[in-house]
């Protein structure tokens, strides 16, 4: 569940990083798949309970999205009359809580953690966005968007399992929270790293973005936070195939989608689209770029919802299948290359 190697943390700046560390890269990935396996179990009512939300699917024509202003009183149910858990409910859910903290932990003690650690607890400031900081703030936009996804999967998955959403959503936060940040404090004491507060805020707003997002479905509706990835080829030659660990080919991208405004939702072309707002660093990796050629990069323009498309036409005779959650899930979290035009700003 740590998601990536945008996860990259404060390294003491006396000692060499290393040419490309895939951190949480791959564990992040195994653990998204791990969690859509356990959120979409095979047939029956756990399926049916764990996928998201059916908000995500095109709205009926007689239904109506609530407006932004609604959405405090517009939430997804708390659940609050769910039956109390059996015991196999109760094992399932320590051994995922449980699962994700010990697959990161382990992790952390083979690829982050091997040389040891100190007597003492060491901090660093890393900055946020600027010019002069390591990695542009991408790094602190993998801190985000990890935990965010972290939150919003889990919390999927513990619906599967029989959680009421409210308390899906909240032990999700937790989970997710509390092993990123059992990470920031450990690299505190390690030998080669050191903790890092802004990435410890930037883990605090990912996971209060995710359960603020799952909580409210409106907000759900309208607002996408994703990763854009095409290999990098900064310093002269296009890097292997990386989408955690190259940051070069990030771009981090909100969307603000169409058919999540009320006014827009049943018109065509506007519900398939979205306004989109994005973010990236080049040449600030550990591989190529001169610090003169170093560049930040807003972008600004018009995206597709292809999820909407796809429900338009691939899914239209079967909404509400399998493969549709699956690709749905998916698309809330990855923005598919080749699907929007951008604008550009270079500071």
């Amino acid at each position: 569940m740590r998601a990536s190697r945008p996860l990259r943390r404060a390294r003491l700046s006396g000692f060499p990083a290393p040419r490309a560390r895939s951190s949480g890269a791959a564990a992040a990935g195994r653990a998204a798949a791990l969690a859509i396996a356990l959120c979409l179990p095979a047939g029956g009512a756990a399926a049916q309970a764990s996928s998201p939300p059916s908000d995500r699917l095109a709205p009926d024509p007689g239904t109506r999205l609530p407006a932004l202003a609604d959405t405090a009183s517009a939430e997804r149910p708390t659940g609050d009359a769910a039956a109390p858990l059996d015991p196999r409910q109760r094992r399932n859910t320590r051994l995922v809580v449980a699962g994700a903290a010990a697959a990161v932990m382990v992790y952390g003690g083979n690829k982050w953690w091997g040389d040891g650690f100190s007597g003492g607890f060491k901090t660093q400031y890393e900055g946020w966005f600027g010019s002069d900081t390591r990695y542009g703030g991408a790094d602190k936009l993998g801190h985000a968007f990890s935990n965010y996804t972290g939150t919003r999967l889990l919390t999927w998955t513990f619906e599967g399992i029989g959680h009421d959403p409210e308390h899906a959503r909240r032990l999700a936060f937790a989970t997710t929270l509390g092993t990123f940040t059992a990470v920031e404090l450990i690299d505190g004491y390690a030998k080669d790293w050191a903790f890092s507060r802004e990435d410890a805020l930037m883990n605090l707003a990912g996971a209060g973005i995710g359960y603020l997002t799952e909580k409210y479905p409106a907000f759900d509706a309208l607002v996408d936070f994703r990763i854009h990835y095409l290999p990098s080829n900064d310093g002269g030659s296009r890097q292997a195939w990386d989408p955690f660990g190259d940051y070069g080919g990030q771009t981090w991208v909100l969307a603000l989608k169409g058919s999540g405004m009320p006014g827009l939702q049943r018109k065509a072309p506007w519900r398939y689209l979205e306004l989109a707002i994005g973010y990236n660093a080049r040449g600030f990796d550990d591989v190529g770029g001169l610090p003169g050629e170093r560049s930040r990069r807003l972008y600004v323009g018009i995206s597709l919802n292809l999820s909407k498309v796809l429900d338009a036409t691939v899914f239209r005779d079967r909404p509400g299948s399998r493969a549709q959650r699956i690709t749905d899930g998916v698309l809330e979290f990855v923005q598919v290359p080749g699907t929007a035009v951008f604008t550009t700003h270079r500071f």
